[in-house]
């Protein structure tokens, strides 16, 4: 179990559970999560109450806590254990049997004082031990369903592919003329396949995630238009159902060091899950700067989700508001790939629906320094250079005169000559790997598996480049760029100095 706590729920209050929750409630590897009895006397209920833990008559209003592990019922009914059985989720074991039962008899017979602790503490190591097998048994299940749905997965990709590219070869008239019929046939058939092609790719993505095989490769982007593309491209799908889309995104930039890719995929997910379950009314998507963050949200006045089925909605293969017959059908997969792509920039997404009024899912992107962001790369570029036995250079030009320059021109002008500097250094790396992020008077460069020469021609050429642009673009503005080139292994810290004067020059 490790230092994990294991959160359970105890279902009975009378002697035996009272007993159970006075030592439960001082293990530090348990967490009580609620007590139930319907006798608001019950001796456990009081002692529960003392003890701050949530206490009902109920269990239905807490055995569908997402944070569950297991359940205790020392009640001794076949009926309330069924019942147990019958409502709790896949992931929550009921303890209610020989060692459950043991406690039971022993505490209806002897006062929970003189009961004596080796027996409660066997009785503990019982439960444990039981709902130890049980989770490594689920997880023994889990993984071979997580390996036969990637195995599957990539040996359909190559045949669907092939398929894909001789329907579309007949649909297009490639191999000969077809008739009206037949196009509309293939048309019917090329759609089922790239449906078909999405699952796929749903499916690939979850057992990436779930084996922690996703590398993000993160840039700084500007998510105001990344939105605006995603909302854009399901504009005609949405006007043709009636629905209306709401964009609140600012006018300004709003940068954020995410994988654009993968965030290009929540949002669609997203929309798309909107759009799915909204016959009428609208589709709300919003960005706003809140500073050191970004929220985001997606909402719609579709079906909603109810309170029974929330703490499932990211499970895998969940479906939720459907009914029976023709209708919108998916794999279930959307929301739990947006849950894990989310949680690895290292965020959070929630969700908040009402039946029949619709759902809102909000998370918040954490903004980064431009230090930052370029201090996470060289640590990444050090680490993989390493790995390779590759080099790794640094470039960082400056201008020299930037105070002056700024004193001189005013703010306005200074900053359209660093964006200018910005937009000759990018646009003259050649290679997807190169990292440039322009800085408030300085622009810093990293160029993964490049040598010391390599880097300093580079450096060079762009350099020139740079001052040719600056001197037909501003030349009554005498701007200085000048260089410095660090390299490793060869250099060792020398780019901690250079991080070090940049952030001196803040």
């Amino acid at each position: 179990m490790g230092n994990k706590k294991t959160n359970i729920l105890i279902v009975g209050a009378g002697k035996g559970g009272d007993a159970l929750i006075d030592v439960l409630s001082r293990d530090e590897l348990v967490n009580i999560i609620g007590v139930v009895d319907p006798r608001p006397d019950a001796p456990g209920i009081k002692r529960a109450a003392k003890l701050k833990i949530p206490v009902d008559s109920d269990w239905r209003s807490l055995i569908k806590d997402p944070s569950l592990d297991g359940i205790i019922d020392v009640t001794g009914s076949v009926e309330v254990y069924a019942a147990l059985e019958k409502e709790k989720s896949d992931q929550v074991d009921v303890i209610g049997g020989p060692a459950a039962k043991m406690m039971w008899v022993f505490m209806d017979e002897l006062d929970a004082q003189t009961w004596g602790l080796k027996k409660t503490n066997d009785a503990i190591k019982l439960l444990y031990k039981e709902l130890e097998e049980k989770n490594k048994e689920l997880r023994k299940l889990d993984q071979l369903k997580s390996d036969f749905l990637s195995t599957v997965s990539h040996e359909l990709r190559t045949p669907l592919t092939s398929i894909r590219e001789g329907v579309s070869q007949v649909l297009e008239g490639i191999l000969g003329e077809t008739t009206e019929d037949q196009r509309e046939f293939l048309s019917i058939a090329l759609e089922d396949i790239d449906r078909l092609r999405r699952i796929i790719n749903n499916l690939l993505d979850v057992s990436k995630i779930e084996a922690k095989k996703v590398e993000l490769h993160r840039t700084i982007v500007d998510i105001s238009t990344l939105v605006r593309g995603v909302g854009l491209s399901f504009i005609k799908r949405i006007e043709g159902l009636g629905l209306e889309l709401r964009l609140h995104l600012p006018e300004e930039k709003v940068e954020v060091y995410v994988d654009k890719d993968k965030i290009v995929q929540v949002f669609t997910n997203l929309i798309g899950n909107a759009v799915k379950f909204t016959k009428e009314g609208y589709i709300d998507v919003s960005v706003e700067d809140k500073g050191d963050k970004v929220e985001c949200y997606v909402a719609d006045s579709g079906v909603g989700i109810s309170k029974e089925d929330m703490s499932e909605v990211f499970s895998k293969f969940s479906q939720f508001s459907r009914t029976d017959g023709a209708g919108e059908k998916g794999t279930g997969l959307g929301l739990s790939i947006v849950k894990g792509i989310i949680e690895l920039h290292k965020a959070k997404v929630e969700v908040d629906s009402e039946l029949g009024k619709g759902t809102k899912f909000v998370f918040v992107l954490p903004k980064y320094t431009l230090m930052e962001v370029f201090a996470e790369s060289v640590t990444n570029g050090i680490e993989e250079a390493n790995e390779q036995g590759t080099s790794l250079s640094i470039m960082f030009f400056d201008v020299e005169n930037y105070y002056a320059l700024q004193e001189k021109s005013g703010s306005q002008k200074t900053l359209k000559v660093i964006n200018l500097i910005d937009d000759m250094v990018k646009n003259n790396l050649r290679r997807k790997a190169d990292v440039a992020i322009k800085d408030t008077r300085a622009i810093l460069v990293m160029l993964p598996a490049t040598e010391k020469e390599g880097a300093e021609v580079l450096a060079g050429r762009i350099s020139h480049i740079v001052n040719e642009a600056l001197a037909r673009e501003y030349p009554e503005e005498q701007v200085k760029i000048t260089y410095k080139i660090a390299t490793f292994p060869e250099d060792g810290n020398a780019s901690e100095e250079l991080l070090n004067k940049i952030e001196e020059q803040k």
